[in-house]
């Protein structure tokens, strides 16, 4: 369901649950908690691979977060998550936690778990006109690829505004955000190669980095000390085996992790990718 931002008037407050419901809650938690270690623990006795990543991958998920979602949450996520009664605008209507037997309620939310959080998809979006006449225009779909017809004047007139915005000589859009990772990173290296990258990168960047046939080496989420000592060693050290320099060394992090609300630290990046010609 994602997380949802609820807005009530300034003189609605949540209603204070007495000290006893909040104990049975950490007990039930706590009870949840041990059992799930318990089978966790049953089932590496007994030789079961649950999670593991194969040599030379970055990890899709944590440990942890991996034992988490399996016998936690999913066991116990019906508690938050609520029915959702409208379009996935910028703004929704989500059921409220009243009695089973009561009438349903709603609350109108800030949406903050969809795609179309800036409500460019909505009932009430200005786009809807401008999308219907391009429809229209160009139709829904090529059904083609870009290099073959896929590529419209549409397109064309996007990139040029986009790498003028940038102030850079040309530009090239993708029409999904997975796609731009998973597809140009394999594109940019290969074997004999060393991607270096951000151990909470999302997944298509991990996918992409696999794909790629590069090695990759993870570096602390966000940390730049730890990024300089990664490349330190993967020059000094080089290729494993043979010790021969990498071809090319490629550092793979994000402007802003959204499921983390981080910012990536771009001045010192680049003066550490300048400094090592990265």
């Amino acid at each position: 369901m994602g997380f949802f931002s609820l807005v009530l008037n300034n003189s609605e407050e949540a209603p204070l649950l007495p000290w006893y419901h909040i104990l049975l809650v950490y007990i039930g938690y706590t009870m949840i908690l041990v059992v799930s270690y318990f089978w966790e623990y049953l089932d590496k006795l007994l030789g079961k691979k649950i999670y593991s990543v194969p040599p030379g991958y970055s990890p899709l998920l944590k440990e942890f977060d991996s034992f988490y979602t399996r016998r936690i949450f999913n066991r116990i996520n019906d508690c938050w998550d609520r029915a959702v009664y409208s379009a996935p605008g910028s703004w929704i209507n989500v059921s409220a936690r009243t009695d089973a037997n009561a009438p349903v309620s709603k609350r109108r939310c800030l949406n903050l778990g969809s795609y179309n959080y800036l409500g460019f998809a909505g009932p009430e979006s200005q786009t809807i006109t401008d999308v219907k006449e391009t429809m229209k225009k160009f139709g829904l779909s090529s059904c083609s690829p870009s290099c073959d017809i896929g590529h419209t004047v549409v397109h064309e007139e996007l990139e040029k505004l986009l790498a003028q915005f940038l102030g850079k000589e040309a530009c090239m859009i993708l029409g999904m955000g997975f796609a731009t990772n998973s597809t140009t990173i394999p594109a940019l290296v290969g074997a004999g190669d060393l991607i270096i990258s951000d151990s909470l990168n999302h997944a298509s960047t991990v996918f992409g980095c696999r794909s790629s046939g590069a090695r990759v080496k993870i570096f602390k989420h966000n940390n730049m000390d730890s990024l300089e000592t990664v490349i330190r060693d993967a020059i000094v050290y080089g290729q494993p085996r043979t010790h021969r320099p990498w071809n090319k060394i490629l550092i793979v992090v994000e402007g802003v992790y959204l499921s983390l609300i981080h910012i990536s630290e771009p001045t010192r990046l680049l003066r550490i990718s300048y400094a090592v010609f990265c």
